[in-house]
């Protein structure tokens, strides 16, 4: 078939999705001839170890091993023809998008209907399992009478109906945004803001890059907009400005935060803390485990270390013999205390 993204090459360990059956590459050939390496835009044929011909379906697709993974739903860019005067929201259409061809339904997020020459966000829910890479092309046809009637493309390979109107609507804005996006930055930057608390393995997935490719592209979007910050509560609270940038946590599990995320967390560990100081005001703090039950809940030991940590870099909280406090806050000295209340 044809390499789509990437390069391989003989000795590289690879999996044929959707079947999940894994194999290695004997060698591989160019357009006709062996050759050591294969880019995206050849005709390639491959020789795979371990997986037999008849296990082999059109529509399978040889990927890299934890990057890919079959889905049933994907979000995308939708064209209907001039030619076509409407296409139903839930019409049951033939998809055929790189050498699959199956039964598909068209859910339409802001109208039941479109009209010819609409372009429109949408979801494409389908009846078995396919392989869809970010920015790939598809084909819409009807399946009876068999005639095209639409095309689009991929911008997001994992999707989930939205239930309600308010995930409808954020639904709406984050294809729409992607539909703009230019680069994996641009796009991983809407990825996190929509999901607030985004999972590394969950952006691995819809990226479709490496876990190590990943990190470093929200570093560098990070970076690139490093002096943006406000200020996320009263300064009564004692806080200081918390980026707007996201964050990448680490600990038993990966995370990235959106900036909407660490302003709301930043400020529900102030609260907390300042209620805790005006209960416990000669206590040099509270402990991590209690900062962790009371607000990260959501988040490990390990991994709610790693966001106070951030917060204590960036002056909002003082972490000091194991005590978490705010910048603002001095513990008090009971026994001076007590000897001023007696003079």
């Amino acid at each position: 078939g044809t390499a789509y993204r990437g390069e391989l090459s003989a000795g590289n360990e690879g999996i044929v999705l959707p079947s999940g059956r894994e194999g290695r590459i004997r060698s591989v050939q160019v357009h006709g001839a062996d050759s050591k390496v294969a880019w995206a835009g050849q005709r390639v044929a491959v020789s795979l170890a371990g997986v037999s011909i008849d296990e082999i379906s059109r529509g399978d697709v040889l990927c890299a091993k934890g990057i890919y993974a079959p889905t049933r739903c994907f979000e995308c860019e939708l064209h209907l023809l001039e030619s076509v005067p409407s296409l139903k929201h839930w019409q049951r259409v033939r998809l055929h998008i790189g050498t699959s061809d199956v039964m598909a339904r068209v859910s339409l997020l802001e109208s039941s209907s479109i009209q010819s020459g609409d372009t429109v966000p949408a979801q494409i829910v389908t009846e078995e399992d396919v392989v869809c890479l970010l920015d790939q092309r598809f084909v819409i046809r009807r399946y009876s009478p068999l005639e095209t009637i639409a095309g689009g493309k991929v911008l997001s390979p994992f999707a989930s109906k939205p239930r309600g109107r308010n995930a409808r609507a954020a639904c709406i804005k984050r294809i729409k945004s992607l539909m703009h996006a230019a680069t994996p930055a641009e796009r991983l930057a809407i990825l996190i803001d929509s999901a607030g608390i985004l999972h590394l393995a969950d952006a691995v997935r819809l990226l479709q890059e490496t876990p190590e490719e990943t990190v470093r592209i929200g570093s560098k979007l990070r970076a690139a907009g490093g002096q943006t910050s406000k200020q996320t509560s009263s300064e009564s609270t004692g806080q200081h400005p918390v980026d707007e940038n996201p964050i990448f946590l680490q600990g038993e599990k990966k995370f990235f935060l959106s900036g909407r995320s660490v302003a709301r967390l930043s400020s529900e560990i102030s609260v907390f803390l300042q209620t805790f100081h005006q209960s416990h005001p000669s206590q040099k703090g509270a402990l991590l485990d209690e900062v962790v039950l009371s607000v990260l809940k959501e988040f490990d030991t390990r991994t709610a270390r790693s966001f106070i940590d951030f917060l204590v870099e960036g002056g909002t909280l003082v972490m000091e013999e194991g005590f978490i406090r705010l910048s603002a806050f001095t513990p008090r000295d009971d026994e001076r205390f007590f000897k001023d209340s007696e003079s």
